[in-house]
């Protein structure tokens, strides 16, 4: 009889309560799994709906500054109405567009778009309006002779520092959500992979305990 194995001899975890344990610690982390992807979609949305149209009103901005002045050095240097009619249909936009910036980038553009590149603006569109009003009286030597002096190069050269300034600004905005991304990104990646791991782990155990179970208590049946 002292040989005999007994039933306590082979006694091992319950392998239902390890695979429920498993389960249980997968399911405890699907909500934290969802609440990533969730926090994942908002940025992204966010990134697409907003802050890439602001990198395109940037864009706008840097796009419209040059036409501008283009149309202006134009009317002055041909004495043809038809740019100056272009300036005065360019000129709206640019004001649209950083008013847009304003709204939706509001930080960012009381930052850069400071109030020496305000004025720096401000003195563009006076000096440009003089070389556009002698361009209409023909005097277009003198005209021109504004929109190429060192003072407007040198005014323009601050509103455009201002506005590049502004637009790498932007761009590091949106440059830091992306890296957000990617690292939610990772957090999902370790998140799923640690749920698989609990599961297999806890199935493969439980298994591997019901297998034993049996195995153990055909030989003390058998020894019986």
């Amino acid at each position: 009889m002292s040989g005999m194995p007994t039933f306590k001899s082979f006694k091992q975890p319950a392998p239902m309560k390890l695979l429920t344990l498993g389960l249980v610690l997968g399911l405890l982390l699907i909500p934290v799994l969802g609440s990533v992807v969730w926090s994942m979609f908002q940025l992204i949305s966010n990134l697409g709906a907003h802050e890439l149209n602001l990198q395109r009103l940037a864009g706008d901005v840097a796009h419209l500054n040059e036409a501008l002045t283009m149309h202006a050095r134009l009317a002055a240097a041909t004495g043809d109405r038809k740019w100056e009619i272009g300036y005065n249909a360019i000129q709206p936009q640019l004001d649209n567009a950083l008013l847009n910036i304003a709204i939706e980038s509001r930080e960012e553009y009381e930052k850069n778009y400071a109030s020496q590149t305000k004025m720096a603006y401000t003195k563009l569109l006076e000096m440009e309006s003089v070389a556009l009003a002698l361009s209409r009286q023909g005097r277009l030597q003198n005209a021109y002779d504004i929109l190429i002096s060192p003072e407007y190069e040198t005014v323009k050269g601050q509103y455009s520092e201002g506005i590049r300034q502004m637009t790498d600004a932007i761009q590091t905005r949106i440059n830091s959500k992306i890296d957000r991304c990617r690292s939610w990104l990772w957090v999902i990646g370790v998140t799923k992979v640690t749920i698989l791991s609990i599961i297999i782990i806890a199935w493969t155990g439980s298994s591997l305990l019901l297998k034993r179970h049996f195995t153990l208590r055909k030989i003390a049946e058998n020894a019986l």
